[in-house]
């Protein structure tokens, strides 16, 4: 009989306990189970997430080990739960996991903070004091703790009142940056279809609902109706307060001498990422003075003359522009069918004379030739009715006579557009707009020093514009214009040869967007032509990484790489150019005589037949003319010749080879000739001179063998 092998465990060491790696196992199988919570948690899968939670814990309590999960993962597990249950509206039920969590681990602030914003959702403001109280006490960071505790001590109340249609994209991340800091929230419905109303209310909002009645103010004034707390927030769906203000807004709510309150809305483009619209809104108010908003579409918020508007750089960030094409051309149908009606009622209503010129014109400062009459008509009809001098109506003015600049730029009217960019100017000296729109004026005029002029005013006043304290209800699409400018102003002086300040301006650009438009691909011409190859190359290719390949890059590519020795990859390039476009004359012309170079004559001569059949290079027809000769193309050969000699009579090499052609089709009478006269012009004398004997002594060979 055999020995009997030794035990050996899982870990393969003879007789090793299997303990000690099961509780490790299980271990490791506990923190992915928390990783997983986290997860659902943060795709605001709540339900999941809590089932996730329960079942981990479960398994922790069920069956324990030694060396077990620690009091912080007990802690954060219950913490994961309680947030999964404030998600699902279920907020009586999260104050006691998050009391667990608090119990398992009572250093860690997050629970403290969560805690109280539950009890004060609840109305019991003085037990969320104690909460905050203790976790101040007990952790080591605490800066939110303090902050919050200080913020609850004089906070003011707050009612986030929106309306809503059909947006279950947009509002979870809407409600999810006012939640944590409004008491209420007010949402009416105007007849939605989808998840809306529920993901509302698992928000814990208050959902009424209106049928849609063709009035966006009518609308928003319900909402108003149901507010109860001391301050009105006004948010839609596509909207988002920015996290890192929210300080702010506690700070300026809890001082009693503000009513009114402006934020900053930013519009943020998809598609445009250079674009950003700037516009002060009101979006706080006390509910006590009883506003009310008015007009059918831009409803506006009635505020009295006399009302004190305290201006913040509160940011409020607006998506609404960034929608799919399909969804903006419903918005954009939606509200033009709006504002001709508001029209039809009230055909000299200043702002929706405005809003109807600003719909007509694109987000992208686009103007459509057919649309222009109609902006120019409504944006000049406003002026009419408006004044720079009166308050109520000041704003309406100056973005109107901005409207008819920028219509009358792209109806190339260029002279009236100044006029329109100067009064907008005179009565509003730090108007953004119209500065950039001069700058592209001058520079259609090719007034580069002008256009260089208004450029760097723009930027000069940019510099030193505070959105926060703007006095005026001004729509700005070019508040962050600074790289149109620059890459402008580089343009510029490359057309007039400058190409030191275009490198210079170039730079400014990239420091403010690596990627803008074509600054990478402009700058790294520039510096090839400087002979900075390596430099070159590094912005050519962040321009291939960026706008993606073309063959002019390509081609650009190839010739820095040839420029620094790299042939072949150079060759490369110019191959990869013309894969994207066949036609691309330089790349034929590079590749081409990359191939010469190669000693790939064949391939060379018909890339540079091609080229030369579209272009005229006088330099490359003698270059042809040899790749022929090698190849044996004696006829392409001399009639390239002929045509370079043309031009250049008194070149004796070329006349040299022009007459090995005649030579080798038989022609030994013209090859001779052609030699002789070679023989008074070349540099090489010695080899043409050998060449003649060797045809003289040939011929004479044969003479004299005919006469025997």
């Amino acid at each position: 009989m055999g020995s009997r092998k030794p035990n050996r465990s899982r870990s393969g060491q003879p007789g090793g306990s299997t303990k000690p790696v099961g509780a490790k196992s299980r271990l490791s199988c506990f923190d992915s189970q928390y990783a997983a919570c986290r997860d659902r948690l943060a795709k605001r899968e709540f339900k999941e997430a809590l089932a996730l939670a329960d079942d981990c814990l479960t398994a922790i309590t069920s069956a324990p080990v030694s060396g077990g999960p620690s009091d912080t993962l007990i802690a954060r597990l219950h913490y994961i739960a309680g947030e999964s249950l404030v998600g699902a509206g279920k907020v009586e039920d999260a104050i006691g996991r998050f009391q667990t969590a608090i119990d398992a681990n009572p250093v860690d602030q997050l629970p403290y903070l969560s805690l109280s914003r539950c009890q004060v959702k609840t109305g019991n403001v003085e037990a969320a004091h104690h909460t905050l109280s203790r976790g101040i006490a007990a952790c080591a960071e605490k800066a939110e703790l303090k902050m919050l505790s200080s913020w609850y001590q004089t906070r003011p109340s707050i009612s986030a009142c929106m309306i809503v249609k059909d947006e279950e994209e947009l509002l979870p991340e809407c409600l999810d940056s006012i939640r944590d800091w409004v008491d209420e929230i007010i949402v009416v419905d105007t007849g939605s279809g989808d998840r809306t109303v529920e993901i509302a209310k698992s928000f814990g909002a208050q959902v009424y609902h209106h049928a849609w009645e063709g009035d966006f103010s009518k609308s928003r004034n319900y909402s108003l109706q149901y507010a109860t707390k001391e301050w009105i927030l006004i948010i839609d769906a596509d909207e988002r307060i920015a996290v890192e203000d929210v300080p702010e807004i506690r700070r300026v709510l809890s001082d009693p001498q503000q009513t009114v309150v402006s934020v900053n809305v930013l519009n943020k483009y998809e598609h445009n990422r250079n674009l950003t619209v700037f516009l002060p809104s009101v979006r706080f108010f006390k509910r006590e003075l009883g506003l009310r908003y008015g007009g059918i579409v831009h409803n506006q918020l009635v505020v009295p003359a006399d009302a004190r508007v305290r201006r913040t750089g509160i940011r409020l960030i607006h998506l609404g522009y960034g929608l799919s094409a399909d969804k903006m051309a419903q918005k954009k149908a939606r509200s033009l069918d709006l504002l001709k009606k508001q029209l039809a009622a009230n055909p000299d209503d200043p702002f929706a004379l405005f809003n109807y010129a600003q719909l007509l014109r694109s987000d992208s400062d686009g103007f459509s030739a057919e649309n222009i009459p109609a902006i120019i008509e409504s944006a000049s009809r406003a002026v009419e009715l408006t004044r720079p001098d009166d308050p109520s109506t000041r704003h309406i003015h100056l973005m109107c006579l901005d409207q008819l600049a920028w219509a009358h730029f792209f109806s190339n009217k260029l002279d009236a557009a100044i006029q329109y960019c100067n009064r907008a100017l005179a009565g509003k000296p730090d108007y953004l707009d119209p500065m950039l729109l001069l700058g592209h004026i001058y520079t259609q005029q090719q007034d580069f020093p002008a256009a260089v002029r208004a450029y760097q005013r723009y930027l000069t006043a940019r510099e030193n514009y505070d959105p926060s304290r703007e006095a005026d209800n001004i729509i700005l699409l070019h508040l962050d214009s600074q790289s149109i400018a620059w890459y402008s102003m580089a343009m510029g002086s490359e057309l007039v040869h400058d190409c030191a300040v275009a490198k210079e301006y170039y730079r400014r650009v990239l420091a403010l967007d690596s990627n803008y438009l074509a600054a990478n691909e402009r700058l790294g011409r520039i510096l090839f032509a400087e002979g900075a190859y390596a430099e070159a190359r590094e912005h050519l290719e962040r321009q291939l990484e960026s706008s993606g390949p073309t063959a002019a890059l390509h081609n650009d590519l190839g010739n820095c790489l040839f420029k620094s020795g790299d042939e072949d990859s150079a060759r490369r390039h110019y191959e990869e150019a013309l894969v994207l476009d066949p036609d691309f004359g330089p790349a034929q012309r590079n590749l081409g005589l990359a191939l010469a170079r190669a000693n790939r004559p064949e391939q060379a001569a018909e890339l540079l037949s091609r080229y030369l059949n579209n272009h005229h290079e006088p330099a490359l027809v003698e270059i042809l003319a040899d790749l022929h000769l090698s190849n044996g193309s004696y006829q392409s050969a001399v009639s390239l010749y002929e045509t370079h000699l043309r031009s250049h009579p008194e070149d004796g090499s070329a006349i040299y080879r022009l007459s090995e052609c005649y030579l080798a089709m038989g022609h030994r009478d013209a090859a001779l000739v052609g030699m002789r006269r070679a023989l008074e012009l070349s540099p090489d004398k010695r080899t043409v001179l050998a060449r003649i004997q060797e045809l003289e002594g040939h011929s004479e060979t044969r003479l004299e063998a005919g006469k025997r």
